[in-house]
């Protein structure tokens, strides 16, 4: 990569698996984004579609990537994407389907239902001009298949409009006035929607029905049998015919006559030129999760695929493992997964291209770092799985039930790239993650909760995750926690102390960066904005919150929280100065406030510290190890309201003089 040039992704999809990757992904300046996809959806209201003007492949999965890459700049784009992604009642009478469409033509009267007016009224003119061509060829084309089903004495209705996606119609009449030309209807939709990315079907749009057939003999029919709830036994193999078997065909049939007849039926598509223009020359090809056995090892199926990527030496390959069970994959395991992606990828084995030329990365969704019942998670066992564990990332990918965390694959793709080329690319602020240590704080803690999740980080660009942390409470902190909605809570088990609660908050944090917030209410949750907006819009890595800065009478302050024990009074004020001149001797950087209980990092630079300690001397431990590998810190003023000792403030001379040792200990040895 050049400097100025933007980063090519490449990613394989279906229509929702992805959904959180691409998002991220178009958010982030230095990327390119092209979506490749199958469609050959038959499900439902697809399906009849796709009966309804047949030799046509599915539309569903291209209007959802379409729809998901309309830009958010404005209310006519947020109209255009509400529109399309609109879906007619159920049931749906026909001449309630034709007033609708009609009502989007020209001259005509207003549109009957209120959400699609409301849509329609706020597009742009050229949309407008857009929904009405599409919509008319669509009405033609019904037009003339009504005629002549009445000319065949047929009076029932034409066609069932019940739950059919207003997108998927406006699809249709574009791909109508493209003269049938599925791939032309692709491209003049995607430009006409003003997709921000590219969407490619992966073929050369010639028509193909999916099927498959199971380990026990069972044949799916069709590709909505394939993604449905289905008997226990797994899917075996999968086909592309020209058409659709009739039931006399493959019922009753026994399974190796039945793999005999779809062997000798099965199809190999080639692919679109522009998807392989597009492999041939990205800087990252992503293999994305989703529904497997229909939206992803059939696209690999595609001839001229697997050799494209094969002829992109450059670029790097990564396969993103699902996370959650679904239908069609209850029986299967990261392992056995991976292994069914190179028998497709390598179509059906007839091709014996090595995996080392098609992928480079695996990113493996570890098991136990989510909250999933193991019986809905993909399994991962290490031990079994047949790839080195270099080319292996295992961690949470999660973001919610069964969702990708789409920040956290870019930036594993950002490490990537800088690792493997001189370009650096900037980081991706999305997801800061707030880790609340807390012992025995009852009396403090579901105020600062609360207004922790209060906090609006929007303006920033980011999203928040609250983790709070209980290291052993015996006065009800635990449950108080528990009864926070937003708030994800973890316990200590064996090792106890600040350092123990701040090291699993780390470890459990999905965020790019990673806050400390104490749980005793003597700092301000609205500081932490300032906190992290200098991450984020600043670039710095590591932000301290002062006491200092914004003190005037810090000495004050400590008198009022120790009440007259000077002995305390003295270690509390002149320890903290002790260690700031200590951290500059020792490591050339002076900290005014290096015992601040609100402070933010980038989540690498943290983790990469390894931090070990236990007790409050993980806060000495943080600034040496921060010294040795020369990391500038920020600090900006924060608000401090102390507590007294009696109101059960817990810091100690035996938790400061350990501090301080620490701090001497790791600069004799490292």
């Amino acid at each position: 990569m050049n400097e100025g040039e933007k980063l090519s992704i490449v990613m394989f999809t279906g229509g929702r698996g992805t959904q959180t990757i691409s998002a991220t992904l178009l958010k982030y300046p230095y990327v390119t984004l092209t979506l490749v996809s199958n469609t050959y959806d038959d499900g439902l209201s697809t399906g009849r579609l796709r009966a309804f003007v047949p030799g046509m492949l599915g539309p569903s999965d291209i209007r959802k990537n379409v729809s998901r890459l309309i830009p958010d700049d404005n209310f006519a784009h947020r109209a255009l994407h509400q529109l399309i992604e609109y879906r007619l009642p159920t049931p749906c009478a026909e001449k309630d389907a034709e007033r609708l469409l009609r009502a989007l033509q020209p001259g005509t009267a207003g549109v009957p239902i209120p959400e699609v007016r409301e849509a329609f009224m706020s597009l742009s003119l050229r949309h407008a001009r857009l929904a009405a061509e599409w919509t008319g060829h669509f009405l033609a084309y019904w037009e003339s298949q009504k005629k002549a089903g009445l000319q065949a004495g047929r009076q029932d209705a034409l066609f069932d409009f019940g739950d059919c996606s207003l997108g998927n119609i406006l699809f249709v009449g574009c791909y109508l006035q493209c003269g049938g030309s599925f791939n032309k209807a692709v491209e003049s939709f995607s430009r006409g929607c003003d997709a921000r990315g590219r969407v490619l079907e992966v073929t050369d749009g010639q028509n193909h029905v999916l099927v498959g057939l199971k380990e026990n003999g069972s044949y799916l029919p069709d590709e909505a049998h394939i993604v449905s709830e289905q008997e226990e036994a797994p899917i075996e193999e999968l086909y592309l015919l020209s058409s659709y078997l009739e039931t006399a065909q493959w019922e009753r049939k026994p399974k190796k006559d039945l793999q005999a007849l779809l062997a000798g039926r099965d199809q190999t598509p080639r692919i679109n030129p522009e998807a392989e223009s597009a492999l041939l020359a990205a800087d990252i090809i992503i293999y994305g999760p989703g529904t497997q056995h229909s939206s992803l090892f059939p696209s690999y199926l595609t001839q001229g695929v697997t050799e494209a990527i094969a002829a992109n030496a450059a670029a790097e390959k990564i396969f993103i493992g699902n996370i959650r069970k679904d239908f069609e994959i209850r029986h299967e395991t990261a392992e056995s997964l991976v292994r069914k992606f190179f028998y497709y990828l390598n179509r059906k084995n007839t091709l014996q291209i090595p995996w080392e030329d098609l992928v480079t990365l695996f990113f493996i969704q570890d098991p136990a770092l989510d909250d999933m019942q193991p019986s809905q998670a993909v399994t991962f066992d290490p031990a079994r799985f047949p790839f080195p564990a270099k080319q292996v990332v295992v961690t949470n990918w999660a973001s919610g039930p069964s969702a990708h965390s789409g920040g956290r694959v870019l930036d594993e793709v950002i490490r990537v790239v800088n690792d493997k080329t001189q370009k650096k690319l900037r980081p991706f602020r999305h997801t800061v993650s707030i880790v609340v240590p807390g012992l025995n704080e009852a009396r403090t803690l579901r105020k600062v909760l609360r207004s922790l999740t209060l906090l609006d980080f929007s303006a920033l660009g980011v999203g928040r995750e609250i983790l709070y942390v209980d290291g052993g409470s015996a006065d009800g902190s635990l449950d108080l926690a528990q009864s926070v909605p937003e708030v994800k809570v973890f316990s200590l088990k064996d090792e106890k102390g600040r350092g123990a609660a701040l090291r699993l908050g780390i470890q459990k944090a999905s965020g790019d960066m990673i806050a400390f917030f104490p749980s005793d209410g003597e700092y301000e949750p609205q500081d932490l904005l300032t906190v992290i907006q200098e991450i984020v819009r600043s670039e710095f890595n590591v932000v301290y919150g002062s006491r200092l800065i914004k003190c005037v009478d810090f000495s004050q302050r400590i008198r009022e929280i120790y009440h007259g024990n000077y002995m305390l009074y003295l270690t509390s004020k002149y320890g903290g100065i002790l260690t700031s001149i200590m951290n500059l001797w020792m490591y050339n950087r002076f900290i005014t406030d290096p015992f601040s209980g609100i402070k933010a990092f980038d989540a690498r630079l943290l983790r990469n510290l390894e931090l070990s300690s236990s007790g409050f001397e993980i806060e000495t431990e943080i600034l040496a190890r921060l010294g040795q590998k020369q990391h500038y810190v920020l600090e900006v003023p924060v608000a401090y309201h102390p507590r007294t000792r009696s109101q059960g403030k817990k810091t100690t001379l035996v938790d400061g003089l350990r501090a301080i040792v620490k701090l001497m200990t790791l600069r004799a040895h490292g």
